[in-house]
């Protein structure tokens, strides 16, 4: 991994940032990119509105390029919330047709679902976790009328992978429409391209291992998911004609190409945008590859040294970069104790210590840390 990058770009008291589950660190040059734009809003008469116009585009690209998709196939959002919503909502489902989720997955993968079913008719179930970590189960106990399954590629709470693509074989042999979110792991891990090609729908909010601003996320559609997926909003932007500002008022049904019909009202959000951009560079320089390699042997080396007679590890082998352990009470409060004083962050779900490693996180601050955590 390109080491003078990294230096140059974060600061060296975030290489005992362990929290990238929760909220990213983002880089230098997305400061000065930001300053820019911060300028123009302070002065308007100043702005760029031909980069204002582009920016969306640009940015991507840049997603396509580092998912290894068509930028066509990628629409901009707020929130994975939005995302999901949007396909809870329009996605045609007859009352029998069923959709899974998981037990105990993040929110934003179940609750649009609950919602949307107070005022559509279809099944919604929840599948225990085992299934989705064993497929052979869930070909047991799936559902006959599934026509979307919707799941995280990594467990939020536990850093647990789940083999995306044996599940993505089985929904391509039964035709039922794949929503997977990365949110957990994509920025700090890749995304082979034959495992994209069974996803349908793979949202991801870009403020964490992506290292963006808090307010945006993207979502790849596959050319199934465009064509089954009717559009629910009518913002200008994007309108065919929303490029010729002297033609706004021959309205028209008519989109830009691919996902750009499913972008958020108001996506040249041109602060957030300016952060993100900076962000994806500095993704793109280092490339997905080298971050997941150094990013996993850091949480493998923290797995395998953490002192297990007082940190019960909750994370199984298999995960990707985030490793989770409980202690009891007592042993806690001096954890964090310790922790604070020493200016270390990771966060805390549902009763364990989460621990995320990325790109400007070093060994010997995984080793400080670990010294730490034999002194309990």
């Amino acid at each position: 991994m390109n080491t003078d990058l990294i230096q140059r770009e974060f600061d060296t008291d975030v290489s005992r940032y362990f929290n990238s589950a929760a909220i990213g660190v983002t880089p230098q040059r997305s400061k000065h990119k930001v300053e820019t734009v911060l300028q123009w809003e302070l002065r308007p008469s100043q702005y760029d509105f031909e980069l204002w116009q582009q920016r969306p585009d640009s940015i991507r690209l840049q997603l396509a390029q580092l998912l290894g998709a068509s930028e066509e196939s990628i629409a901009h959002g707020t929130s994975v919330t939005d995302f999901i919503s949007l396909i809870a909502q329009v996605y045609p489902l007859k009352k029998t047709d069923a959709v899974v989720a998981m037990k105990g997955d993040y929110p934003s993968l179940v609750l649009p679902w609950m919602v949307a079913q107070q005022t559509r008719s279809f099944q919604f179930c929840l599948l225990d976790q085992d299934c989705f970590f064993e497929p052979e189960k869930l070909i047991k106990v799936l559902p006959a009328q599934t026509r979307v399954l919707n799941i995280s590629q990594t467990m939020f709470n536990t850093g647990r992978r789940l083999d995306i693509e044996a599940i993505g074989k089985i929904c391509r042999e039964r035709d039922i429409l794949y929503i997977v979110d990365g949110t957990q792991s994509f920025g700090g891990t890749h995304l082979e391209k034959e495992i994209l090609n069974l996803i349908d729908i793979y949202t991801c909010s870009t403020y964490k291992w992506m290292l963006g601003a808090y307010g945006h996320a993207f979502a790849y559609f596959s050319s199934k998911a465009l064509e089954e997926t009717p559009r629910m909003t009518g913002s200008w932007l994007a309108a065919a004609n929303s490029e010729d500002l002297n033609n706004l008022l021959q309205y028209t049904l008519d989109t830009l190409p691919g996902a750009r019909k499913f972008d958020r009202g108001q996506v040249p959000n041109s602060l957030v945008l300016a952060a993100l951009e900076g962000a994806l560079e500095v993704l793109l320089e280092v490339g997905l590859k080298n971050a997941e390699a150094h990013n996993h042997a850091l949480a493998q080396h923290f797995y395998q040294e953490l002192p297990r007679e007082h940190c019960r590890v909750t994370t199984p082998e298999g995960f990707e970069n985030i490793v989770c352990f409980e202690m009891d009470e007592k042993k806690l409060e001096s954890f964090n104790s310790l922790i604070e004083s020493q200016e270390f962050s990771v966060s805390f779900r549902e009763g364990s210590v989460r621990n995320s490693f990325h790109i400007f996180n070093h060994k010997n601050n995984v080793d400080e840390y670990l010294g730490l955590l034999r002194e309990l």
